[in-house]
């Protein structure tokens, strides 16, 4: 369903701790935002 419309990114993983919990999703997304633009 969601993965047919995203593909394999770090986003997917942030939308499911996101309705884990609110408080982990930020955590996760500040995390991941950060190390996505340095790799790029």
């Amino acid at each position: 369903m969601s993965r047919t419309d995203t593909p394999l990114q770090p986003g997917e993983r942030v939308t499911v701790s996101l309705k884990r919990d609110e408080a982990s999703f930020w955590y996760v997304v500040t995390v991941h935002d950060t190390e996505e633009w340095t790799a790029a």
